[in-house]
């Protein structure tokens, strides 16, 4: 799932970088636990990756869209028809649905190409998944919430009370906590949906996102404000979301409920990737880290350039431990990873 808002509060790339995008890696960042397979211009992002066996896509700044066929060893750009941001992908056999900056969506039904839809929104949608009848749920920035029935072709905006799903019971809720911004959802096979973001809260909605009820709320300390998730993702009844300071959680029955583990570090995590066997693999700004257990115990990663910079998209084909994995991010740089070999 796709963390805009902390983009913002991203570095300008050093000297350092450059010279790596531009000149390749430098020796004292070989790794052969890691690999470049895919980099663009240093002005490029890429924000979310999804694959669907060996076919996946990688989409990011300026309408940009990469493709790959071969299970992500190499890859092509991909007319999108839009040149506004896009944060987030969901793929399904009969088609994709993309969004971001302003509202913007775009469809491929039935792998026909990409066409742009008018929306009801002009404000940042950054998360997006949809299940394999069609139903697909986008979520944003100050509250916005769509749901489209026909595999992303048509959308409608929802309303929810947010305020009483976000009250942190110290009587603020009118105040900061009526539109909040959503990052990560996830729209099951049988129609449950689950999203959520800012305040570490997870929301569940079991009628098609006509109301929502609270799954899981991240503990507060004080006048410190819980942390948002950035990611969410589901290997079966297995499921593991993570975000700022270092957040992550784990699900073992399907997302119905949570259990936080601390992790190595306090930076954001803006995504995650895992299996049903308990392996973790998270990474962010300038960090990513490992888990064998779910995430009882962990270690940090570290290889080619990111300790130096952000990623914030991951993907994988199946078990951990024996398949390489997938990460986007800055200069829409595409590595290859192997943390747990």
């Amino acid at each position: 799932m796709m963390r805009i808002m902390s983009f913002a509060q991203k570095p300008l790339l050093t000297s350092i970088f450059l010279l790596v995008s531009c000149f390749g890696i430098p020796a004292a960042f070989a790794d052969k636990s890691a690999k470049l397979v895919s980099t663009q211009t240093p002005t490029d992002r890429l924000f979310d990756i999804e694959m669907l066996g060996n076919v996946g896509y990688a989409v990011g700044e300026a309408g940009l869209i990469m493709k790959t066929t071969d299970g992500g060893e190499t890859w092509e750009k991909e007319q999108s028809n839009t040149t506004l941001a896009l944060t987030n992908i969901s793929l399904t056999s009969k088609g994709a649905v993309a969004v971001g900056q302003l509202g913007e969506v775009v469809v491929n039904a039935n792998w026909q190409g990409w066409k742009r839809l008018s929306t009801n929104t002009d404000l940042r949608l950054l998360g997006v998944d949809m299940n394999s009848d069609g139903l697909a749920i986008a979520v944003g920035a100050f509250g916005t919430l769509m749901r489209s029935q026909d595999g992303g072709n048509s959308w409608q905006l929802l309303t929810p009370d947010w305020a009483p799903l976000y009250d942190s019971g110290k009587g603020d809720t009118a105040v900061i906590r009526d539109e909040p911004t959503n990052y990560v959802v996830r729209v099951f096979d049988d129609g449950r949906i689950l999203i959520g973001g800012e305040y570490g809260t997870l929301l569940t909605s079991e009628d098609g996102g006509e109301s929502f009820s609270v799954t899981y709320r991240h503990p507060e300390v004080g006048d410190v404000i819980a942390p948002t998730l950035f990611d969410l993702k589901f290997y079966e009844d297995v499921a593991f979301a993570v975000g700022q300071s270092g957040l992550v959680l784990v699900s073992k029955d399907e997302g119905r409920t949570w259990s936080p583990h601390n992790s190595p570090t306090k930076s954001s995590l803006f995504a995650v990737t895992g299996d049903q066997s308990g392996n973790i693999f998270a990474i962010g700004q300038r960090i990513s880290v490992v888990s064998d257990d779910y995430g009882q115990n962990w270690k940090v990663f570290d290889a080619l350039d990111i300790s130096l910079n952000w990623y914030a998209g991951l993907e994988n084909k199946g078990d951990l431990a024996t398949e390489n994995l997938l990460a986007v991010g800055h200069s829409a740089r595409i590595l290859s990873l192997n943390p747990f070999k």
